[in-house]
């Protein structure tokens, strides 16, 4: 008879983790939610198979996490022994909105995957949202300030920081999210010759977890060059497993395209789990179509065909300031600023 226990499935869920060479990072924060819940079931509801689960279980799990305060659960003994949970200063203390999320997320990864293969008969987290926060107003950054902060973050995170820096363009991108161009001399200063990559700039207004797919996506491609890997056939266009591989490893889900091959990348569970942790949620950035000269790249990338880009249906441009709302209306595409908070506007 197939083991349903609660034990077991987290054992072979890890072990699955493991295999899809997830970071450390997540692995610690799924094994650690799971753990805690699994002990909680056992506990309170003396519930030790998946299969007794239920929403209305994992409902008063929240509420019992919301009620009882920080660290007044524990894996296990030892933790206990170990960390003196009562010594803390914020013992007992409300458990953040943003904290429960997380095991909410978690669990949804969790039981999801039980899902998929078929062992439980019904999802208890297919109904389950996450709880409301209280945020602060996004904050509207450069395309330079992007440029260093995102492409950084993500060189650290997935790479080791073995890529060295390079010229990081935003500009329209016929067809595409985003490139990078093979040459190492497409951009030449004092400095010597870069690789580019560049983000469409009509893509910018996407959740900045979609916008750092992107650019995960072309830094893989970057990698791949950089380590003599050919992940790309037919002029640039068709991605193969290779890319596949190393996408996959690296923060991204990937679909298959008929066309285009391995190129349909989202974020998966680990890369919106580095947004978070990193406060990137709270960033917007957004730029006006501009006119420019695109350097060729490798092809159309970052899993998009030409023919799925929004198209412009009116002859005229609303632009908005971001900070006090006033907004102008133009029959061309234009650059402009509001002198009166001296900030760009933005188109919508």
């Amino acid at each position: 008879m197939y083991d349903l226990s609660i034990e077991y499935q987290i054992d072979e869920f890890m072990i699955y983790c493991r295999s899809r060479e997830l970071r450390a990072k997540t692995l610690e924060s799924y094994e650690h939610t799971l753990r805690l819940f699994e002990r909680w079931c056992n506990d309170e509801l003396n519930i030790t198979q998946v299969d007794q689960v239920t929403e209305s279980v994992i409902r008063r799990y929240i509420t019992n996490l919301q009620e009882r305060g920080k660290y007044t659960f524990y894996a296990n003994e030892k933790s206990k022994e170990q960390n003196f949970p009562e010594r803390r200063r914020d013992f007992r203390k409300p458990v953040s909105a943003a904290t429960i999320n997380n095991y909410i997320r978690n669990l949804k990864v969790f039981f999801n995957w039980l899902d998929s293969d078929y062992i439980l008969k019904k999802n208890p987290m297919k109904k389950v949202r996450q709880l409301k926060t209280n945020r602060n107003a996004k904050e509207y950054i450069s395309d330079a300030d992007f440029k260093r902060l995102v492409f950084d973050l993500l060189n650290e995170e997935f790479f080791e920081s073995e890529l060295s820096r390079p010229t990081i363009t935003i500009q329209s991108t016929p067809k595409a999210y985003g490139h990078f161009t093979l040459s190492s001399d497409t951009w030449i200063s004092k400095l010597g010759g870069t690789h580019e990559i560049n983000i469409g700039a009509g893509t910018l207004s996407r959740p900045i977890e979609n916008v750092c797919a992107t650019l995960l996506h072309e830094m893989i491609h970057y990698w791949n060059y950089e380590n003599g890997i050919q992940d790309t056939s037919r002029g640039g266009t068709y991605h193969n497993k290779r890319f596949k591989a190393a996408a996959e490893a690296r923060g991204l889900s990937v679909e298959h395209s008929e066309k285009y091959g391995w190129s349909h990348t989202n974020p998966s569970d680990e890369l919106l789990d580095f947004v978070l942790e990193n406060g990137l949620t709270d960033i917007l950035i957004n730029r006006n179509e501009l006119s420019s000269y695109r350097v060729g790249g490798i092809g159309t990338h970052s899993g998009v065909d030409g023919s799925a880009l929004p198209r412009r249906t009116s002859s005229t441009r609303k632009y908005v300031c971001p900070s006090c709302g006033m907004s102008i209306r133009a029959t061309k595409t234009v650059n402009v600023a509001c002198m009166d908070c001296n900030m760009q506007m933005i188109e919508v």
